[in-house]
């Protein structure tokens, strides 16, 4: 029956039981180019590890149920197995049964729910996938009169993906019978030239940044027409910021440390000793300053749901961790 989805004869398939006429999930890939470790699974949602060119990917299709609680749980589920199999890239597709905003929605309850516009919104964020931009048809789910349309059905999917991969958006197709339209995501492997360059935001920071990039800027001498000079300064720029991020700005963790052993060296000094409160204070905000910009660069890069939630020793971190240990928890969604 998987091969009339999909005309190969290396077509495997994982699937779970529909309730009535809907909730059915289904699968498919080419077992010949494909290898398939695992799949799991939940009551609205199934997923497979795979590896594919030499790389590990989670592949999860959602069937979300309508009522805002069952969203809630399965949000919170695919957070908690994506923080516990982190070892591939994943991507993630299907019916939420959600919206972003007020644009995605039009005719019945077009004021909708902010707060589940909001959580909705929180669970993309702290998954850390990109909801790519969506070319073709503005909606993906229409009532039978067509007077109500949503667009509930997308693709998340991991930045090394889209890099990898040339992801350059997601194509909603036209329906037949369904009230569904389907969803593509599409390629692009042109070479578009140089990637953009990543600034980190914390580098401003820094007060020895903007007179590091006057100065380098300053001793620049590049010939040539205008727009060839600005690019080879640019790219020069650039490297020259990458160095002087790495042992510059870099040394944040080694400036931590210190902070720590002149914290704790007033803290050891005798009683005795009066010790001003300017030098306790300036070694106090020193350090928190330098806590306060690793745990931002920290969010910037990785977007994780710790940070999000409170500091890197927070709550969450250690259930989580937790969670990692006791392996055996989650035996119940793999087969």
């Amino acid at each position: 029956m998987a091969q009339s989805f999909w005309r190969q004869d290396e077509v495997d398939f994982s699937a779970s039981n529909s309730e009535g006429m809907s909730r059915g999930l289904i699968i498919l890939w080419n077992a010949r180019i494909m290898e398939v470790l695992l799949s799991f699974r939940g009551p609205d949602f199934l997923g497979i590890k795979v590896i594919w060119k030499d790389r590990m990917y989670y592949v999860c299709n959602v069937y979300s149920a309508c009522v805002l609680s069952a969203k809630r749980t399965l949000w919170a589920k695919l957070l908690d197995l994506q923080a516990c199999y982190c070892d591939g890239e994943w991507l993630i597709g299907g019916d939420f049964n959600a919206v972003k905003n007020r644009g995605e929605r039009l005719g019945r309850s077009v004021g909708g729910n902010q707060t589940e516009w909001g959580e909705f919104s929180s669970f993309i964020d702290n998954s850390g996938l990109i909801d790519v931009p969506c070319k073709g048809k503005r909606f993906s789910w229409f009532s039978g009169d067509g007077k109500h349309k949503s667009r509930i059905d997308r693709f998340l999917v991991s930045n090394n993906i889209i890099s990898r991969w040339g992801v350059v958006g997601q194509l909603v197709g036209l329906r037949d019978i369904s009230d569904h339209c389907p969803e593509w995501l599409v390629v692009d492997n042109k070479d578009w030239g140089p990637k953009p360059f990543k600034f980190n935001n914390e580098w401003f920071q820094h007060k020895e940044l903007m007179p590091f990039l006057e100065r380098e800027w300053k001793e620049l001498i590049v010939n040539g027409h205008g727009d060839y000079v600005l690019k080879e300064k640019l790219r020069i720029l650039k490297r020259k910021i990458l160095w002087w991020s790495a042992n510059i700005f870099g040394k944040i963790d080694l400036d931590m440390e210190e902070g720590v052993r002149e914290i704790n060296s007033i803290d050891d000094l005798d009683p005795d000793i009066v010790v001003e409160e300017d030098v306790r204070g300036n070694a106090n905000r020193k350090f928190w300053l330098n806590l306060k910009i690793k745990e931002n660069m920290i969010k910037q890069k990785a977007r994780v749901r710790w940070i999000n939630d409170g500091d890197v020793n927070s709550k969450y971190f250690h259930s989580l961790m937790k969670k990692r240990l006791e392996k055996e928890l989650h035996r119940s969604y793999l087969y």
